[in-house]
């Protein structure tokens, strides 16, 4: 990997980390009813969408694919004018946490290639999300099967 590359990645990392303690704390706002739901919303699309943009540039196929996916749940809420459920909260906790963890997979190998299969398994029970949205905007009825992201205990960096 040349120098400007690890500087790159390196910049990516110290960013997002940043956007990520921010997404961190709406979270907190958001499970404690606190705030405007909405602007909360907002902020959090951005920082996914921000981290998905930088990291397609720098090549994270995996990290893209997730924050793709939470950016567009977030989209369907928002969209829809539907309630920030738990189980939504819940679910973009384990976005934070899958891209806390690949950025200490990227700042160790220069890429995400580790968190390949956490990444699918994310990326599909966020498509289910998005489904399962979707559906409950349609019919009015929210928070009927919360998704299940099951706790991995594998260090992958």
């Amino acid at each position: 990997m040349s120098d400007e590359m690890k500087e790159l990645l390196d910049e990516f990392v110290v960013e997002s980390s940043e956007q990520l303690a921010e997404v961190e704390q709406l979270l907190l706002d958001l499970g404690q009813g606190g705030g405007e739901a909405q602007e909360e919303i907002g902020a959090i699309f951005r920082a996914f969408h921000s981290m998905k943009g930088s990291g397609s540039f720098l090549g994270l196929d995996h990290l893209v694919s997730v924050t793709h996916k939470a950016e567009s749940l977030l989209q369907i809420i928002r969209d829809a004018n539907i309630p920030l459920l738990e189980p939504h909260i819940d679910l973009l906790y384990h976005c934070y946490d899958f891209c806390t963890e690949a950025f200490s997979v990227i700042a160790a190998n220069g890429d995400d290639d580790a968190i390949k299969e956490r990444a699918e398994y994310m990326a599909a029970v966020l498509l289910d999300e998005q489904d399962r949205t979707r559906r409950d905007a349609e019919t009015g009825v929210y928070g009927d099967d919360a998704p299940a992201v099951e706790e991995e205990e594998e260090d992958l960096a």
